[in-house]
């Protein structure tokens, strides 16, 4: 999968989706993608597009390819407990500070008014951002199942 999609970007794919607790969608991977300076200058080398934003047709082929080790409810959580050991092994313990950094990034900025307009963030994204972000009021860190929000 890395030699036909990209090593760089199957790499970035692989660690989001094993850093994320609760999973990543594919709009939120384009969103959180887009914020890679590194992998955008790859992705984009023979060409500078008029919106820095991630294509999201190779999103799309690289999920495609590895739907059946995530789950079937579209939450982009590893299914197979082997392959989300392996790419914690191999992705995570080499990039897991920089996933990590990014998806916190995509989280607060999407709070953010000028972030929105700026990359054409689709509401999904930010209602879902509180999905992922976890909460460590009182060290219980569980979100509410309806709002997302942390519970008392």
């Amino acid at each position: 999968m890395e030699l036909e999609n990209g090593a760089m970007f199957a790499s970035r794919v692989f660690s989001l989706i094993s850093v994320a607790h609760d999973g990543v969608r594919e709009a939120e991977l384009q969103g959180i993608l887009s914020l890679d300076n590194a992998l955008l200058n790859d992705v984009y080398a023979w060409w500078i597009p008029p919106i820095a934003r991630f294509p999201p047709l190779m999103i799309t082929r690289l999920l495609g390819q590895i739907r059946f080790f995530l789950t079937q409810n579209g939450e982009g959580k590893w299914f197979h407990r082997q392959f989300r050991e392996y790419c914690q092994e191999r992705y995570v313990a080499v990039q897991g500070h920089s996933s990590r950094a990014l998806l916190a990034q995509y989280f607060v900025a999407t709070n953010s008014e000028s972030f929105l307009l700026d990359h054409k963030v689709p509401v999904v994204c930010v209602l879902n951002a509180l999905r992922i972000a976890r909460c460590s009021y009182r060290g219980t860190g569980t979100p509410c199942r309806s709002t997302g929000l942390c519970t008392k």
